[in-house]
């Protein structure tokens, strides 16, 4: 993981083909851990090159089929504006992996941007069920209700996540 600290600190300092280069090297010695491939994506998402990430992450999220590579697919589609794309690939995230809070965040923001905020409030109801003790549910759930002009329910969530994680930094 040493190559890909490296290749994330020349991402930062925008060398990005110097960055994908480093990524490639890793994806060569590590060609059974998807890492570098999503890695490659971030850079060409910081690069602004929306199409070459969304063929990046289509084909790691093919290859490897784990999800983190397609919570990152579901991510580019969402950015590229393929909104319902986006909201397949997170259902499929969701039905998959339903434990991993970072896959329903990605699918309540995809529906959002879908214009589906009913069937996102709905969803994010089960959310903050499954995931109680972490504030990102309550912050969704606040968000969404914000989306849809609910202000006071949307400050009861606020003041719910204020409350139970007092120190909670974004």
């Amino acid at each position: 993981y040493a190559l890909c600290g490296y290749a994330d600190v020349l991402m930062d300092q925008g060398q990005f083909d110097r960055a994908i280069g480093v990524y490639d090297t890793a994806v060569t010695l590590y060609p059974d851990d998807p890492v570098a491939s999503n890695g490659i994506v971030g850079v060409l998402m910081a690069k602004k090159d929306f199409t070459a990430a969304l063929l990046q992450s289509r084909k790691t999220a093919e290859r490897f089929g784990d999800i983190v590579s397609q919570t990152i697919l579901g991510s580019v589609l969402r950015h590229m504006g393929r909104y319902d794309e986006s909201v397949r690939v997170m259902e499929a995230a969701v039905q998959k992996a339903s434990s991993e809070a970072r896959v329903w965040t990605g699918l309540l923001r995809s529906l959002r941007y879908a214009g589906r905020l009913e069937q996102a409030l709905a969803k994010s109801s089960e959310f903050i069920e499954r995931f109680s003790e972490y504030p990102s549910p309550y912050l969704m759930r606040g968000e969404l209700l914000r989306g849809v002009g609910r202000l006071d329910e949307s400050l009861d969530c606020y003041a719910k996540a204020l409350k139970q994680f007092p120190n909670h930094r974004p």
